[in-house]
Protein backbone atom coordinates (compact mmCIF):
# COMPACT_ATOMS: atom_id res chain seq x y z
CA UNK A 1 0.00 0.00 0.00
CA UNK A 2 3.16 2.22 0.31
CA UNK A 3 3.95 1.91 -3.00
CA UNK A 4 0.61 2.78 -4.49
CA UNK A 5 0.60 5.39 -2.03
CA UNK A 6 4.08 7.18 -3.15
CA UNK A 7 3.23 6.43 -7.07
CA UNK A 8 -0.10 8.02 -6.70
CA UNK A 9 1.83 10.92 -4.78
CA UNK A 10 4.83 11.26 -7.08
CA UNK A 11 1.78 11.61 -10.12
CA UNK A 12 -0.11 14.00 -8.26
CA UNK A 13 3.06 16.12 -7.77
CA UNK A 14 4.55 15.94 -11.33
CA UNK A 15 1.00 16.84 -12.68
CA UNK A 16 0.39 19.73 -10.00
CA UNK A 17 4.16 21.10 -10.87
CA UNK A 18 4.21 20.29 -14.38
CA UNK A 19 0.93 22.80 -14.76
CA UNK A 20 2.65 25.34 -12.62
CA UNK A 21 5.76 25.43 -14.47
CA UNK A 22 3.82 25.93 -17.76
CA UNK A 23 1.67 28.72 -16.03
CA UNK A 24 5.25 30.59 -14.34
CA UNK A 25 6.74 30.36 -18.26
CA UNK A 26 4.09 31.86 -19.83
CA UNK A 27 3.98 34.67 -17.23
CA UNK A 28 7.53 35.97 -18.08
CA UNK A 29 5.84 36.87 -21.26
CA UNK A 30 4.42 39.87 -19.31
CA UNK A 31 7.66 41.21 -17.92
CA UNK A 32 8.71 44.35 -19.60
CA UNK A 33 11.44 43.96 -22.43
CA UNK A 34 14.29 46.34 -23.56
CA UNK A 35 15.31 44.75 -26.88
CA UNK A 36 19.01 45.31 -27.67
CA UNK A 37 21.13 42.99 -29.49
CA UNK A 38 22.94 40.06 -26.88
CA UNK A 39 21.33 41.25 -23.61
CA UNK A 40 19.81 39.32 -20.85
CA UNK A 41 16.28 40.37 -19.96
CA UNK A 42 14.47 39.73 -17.19
CA UNK A 43 12.51 37.08 -18.40
CA UNK A 44 15.97 35.33 -19.06
CA UNK A 45 16.77 33.20 -15.81
CA UNK A 46 12.60 32.76 -14.63
CA UNK A 47 12.32 31.06 -18.41
CA UNK A 48 15.41 28.84 -17.57
CA UNK A 49 13.88 28.04 -13.92
CA UNK A 50 10.41 27.28 -15.61
CA UNK A 51 11.96 24.71 -18.12
CA UNK A 52 14.08 23.03 -15.40
CA UNK A 53 11.06 22.84 -13.19
CA UNK A 54 9.15 21.54 -15.73
CA UNK A 55 11.41 18.82 -16.95
CA UNK A 56 11.62 17.75 -12.96
CA UNK A 57 7.64 17.67 -13.03
CA UNK A 58 7.91 14.98 -16.00
CA UNK A 59 10.38 13.06 -14.78
CA UNK A 60 8.60 12.60 -11.66
CA UNK A 61 5.29 12.10 -13.31
CA UNK A 62 6.68 9.64 -15.33
CA UNK A 63 8.25 7.83 -12.83
CA UNK A 64 4.80 7.66 -10.65
CA UNK A 65 2.67 6.62 -13.94
CA UNK A 66 5.35 3.31 -14.08
CA UNK A 67 5.01 2.87 -10.30
CA UNK A 68 1.64 2.49 -10.38
CA UNK A 69 1.78 0.29 -13.38
CA UNK A 70 3.85 -1.91 -12.26
CA UNK A 71 1.26 -2.52 -8.73
CA UNK A 72 -1.27 -5.63 -9.38
CA UNK A 73 -4.93 -4.30 -10.06
CA UNK A 74 -6.20 -5.52 -6.83
CA UNK A 75 -3.75 -3.55 -4.85
CA UNK A 76 -4.86 -0.60 -6.03
CA UNK A 77 -7.94 -0.22 -4.43
CA UNK A 78 -7.66 2.26 -1.32
CA UNK A 79 -9.31 2.25 2.49
CA UNK A 80 -11.07 4.71 4.23
CA UNK A 81 -8.28 5.67 6.14
CA UNK A 82 -6.21 6.40 2.66
CA UNK A 83 -8.76 8.05 1.78
CA UNK A 84 -8.57 10.04 4.76
CA UNK A 85 -4.94 10.91 4.54
CA UNK A 86 -5.46 11.89 0.75
CA UNK A 87 -8.34 14.34 1.71
CA UNK A 88 -5.82 15.87 3.89
CA UNK A 89 -3.63 16.21 1.34
CA UNK A 90 -5.61 17.56 -1.16
CA UNK A 91 -6.80 20.21 1.62
CA UNK A 92 -2.79 21.19 1.97
CA UNK A 93 -2.58 21.77 -1.28
CA UNK A 94 -5.76 23.90 -1.54
CA UNK A 95 -4.32 26.01 1.49
CA UNK A 96 -0.94 26.34 -0.53
CA UNK A 97 -2.96 27.09 -3.75
CA UNK A 98 -4.85 29.64 -2.07
CA UNK A 99 -1.83 31.13 -0.53
CA UNK A 100 0.25 31.30 -3.57
CA UNK A 101 -2.95 33.16 -5.28
CA UNK A 102 -2.75 36.22 -1.98
CA UNK A 103 0.69 36.25 -2.73
CA UNK A 104 0.34 37.26 -6.26
CA UNK A 105 -2.73 39.00 -5.73
CA UNK A 106 -0.70 41.07 -2.43
CA UNK A 107 2.79 41.72 -4.78
CA UNK A 108 2.09 44.70 -6.29
CA UNK A 109 0.33 46.87 -4.04
CA UNK A 110 2.70 45.36 -1.13
CA UNK A 111 5.71 44.44 -2.68
CA UNK A 112 7.86 41.94 -3.14
CA UNK A 113 9.42 41.61 0.11
CA UNK A 114 5.95 42.32 2.71
CA UNK A 115 4.63 39.45 0.37
CA UNK A 116 7.15 36.87 0.10
CA UNK A 117 8.00 36.82 3.78
CA UNK A 118 4.47 35.61 5.24
CA UNK A 119 3.80 33.72 2.49
CA UNK A 120 6.91 31.88 2.67
CA UNK A 121 6.18 31.21 6.65
CA UNK A 122 2.74 30.00 5.63
CA UNK A 123 4.15 27.63 3.05
CA UNK A 124 6.73 26.63 5.52
CA UNK A 125 3.87 25.75 8.31
CA UNK A 126 1.31 23.88 5.63
CA UNK A 127 3.95 21.91 4.04
CA UNK A 128 6.02 20.46 7.23
CA UNK A 129 4.73 18.23 9.63
CA UNK A 130 2.74 19.60 12.83
CA UNK A 131 5.15 17.42 15.19
CA UNK A 132 8.31 18.35 13.25
CA UNK A 133 8.40 22.02 12.50
CA UNK A 134 10.90 24.46 13.49
CA UNK A 135 9.28 27.96 13.70
CA UNK A 136 12.61 29.87 14.65
CA UNK A 137 14.04 28.26 11.19
CA UNK A 138 10.96 29.15 8.84
CA UNK A 139 10.96 32.68 10.38
CA UNK A 140 14.57 33.26 9.34
CA UNK A 141 14.13 31.77 5.67
CA UNK A 142 11.05 33.63 5.22
CA UNK A 143 12.66 37.11 6.31
CA UNK A 144 16.41 36.39 4.72
CA UNK A 145 15.40 34.64 1.55
CA UNK A 146 12.90 37.38 0.04
CA UNK A 147 16.26 40.53 1.33
CA UNK A 148 18.73 37.99 -0.40
CA UNK A 149 16.30 37.84 -3.76
CA UNK A 150 15.25 41.34 -4.00
CA UNK A 151 18.63 42.74 -3.21
CA UNK A 152 20.17 40.16 -5.55
CA UNK A 153 17.47 40.77 -8.48
CA UNK A 154 18.05 44.32 -7.92
CA UNK A 155 21.96 44.58 -7.74
CA UNK A 156 23.13 40.88 -9.40
CA UNK A 157 20.79 41.88 -12.56
CA UNK A 158 19.83 45.38 -12.45
CA UNK A 159 16.02 44.59 -12.01
CA UNK A 160 13.73 46.04 -9.76
CA UNK A 161 11.35 43.44 -8.03
CA UNK A 162 8.03 45.08 -7.05
CA UNK A 163 9.24 47.36 -4.04
CA UNK A 164 5.26 48.40 -3.06
CA UNK A 165 4.76 50.34 0.06
CA UNK A 166 8.82 50.17 0.66
CA UNK A 167 9.35 52.43 -2.30
CA UNK A 168 10.25 55.90 -0.28
CA UNK A 169 12.60 53.63 1.27
CA UNK A 170 14.56 51.66 -1.17
CA UNK A 171 15.24 54.93 -3.11
CA UNK A 172 17.96 55.40 -0.89
CA UNK A 173 19.82 52.52 -2.00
Amino acid sequence: MKDLKKAKANIMLGAGTLLFAVGYFLETYNFKIVYAKNVIDAAFMPRIIAVLIAVCAAWVLVKGIRELHAIPKEQRKASSEEKQVSRRGFVRCVICFLIMLATAICMKPLGFILTMIPAMFGLFMVASVKGERKIGLYILLSIVTPLVLFFGFYYGFQTLLPPGVLKPLLTYL
